[in-house]
């Protein structure tokens, strides 16, 4: 990956579980970054769930290596206004030289 390429602003985030009035945990997503990223759309399905459809986008999120991430923590990216909570999926995944790490990720709804 060349630097160049990594264009796009994209937030961190790790959940930091609270407990709510009725005593249950509620997530709390806390911004712990802002980096660098390159930002790539690799597909889209649709799942049906309760007889509705629902679009599911994949993306492959680069940014330089941080030993600081988890597949629990989730990254806000805004494109030409809209916002996507990409939730990680699977072990964020490091070059072999420890530069880069890469991220599959899925988003379910742009807010």
């Amino acid at each position: 990956m060349i630097a160049g390429h990594l264009r796009k602003r994209i937030t961190l985030q790790h959940n930091t579980p609270t407990i709510g009035p009725t005593g249950q945990a509620v997530a709390d997503w806390t911004n712990y970054a802002t980096v660098w990223a390159s930002v790539v759309e690799t597909g889209c399905i649709e799942h049906e769930v309760a007889k509705k459809l629902i679009p599911v986008s994949t993306w492959e999120i680069v940014i330089r290596y941080r030993n600081d991430m988890s597949a629990l923590d989730r990254i806000l990216w805004t494109d030409k206004g809209i916002t996507h909570t990409l939730n990680i999926y699977g072990t964020p995944t490091p070059d072999v030289k420890n530069r880069m790490l890469t991220m599959t990720c899925h988003s379910t709804e742009a807010q």
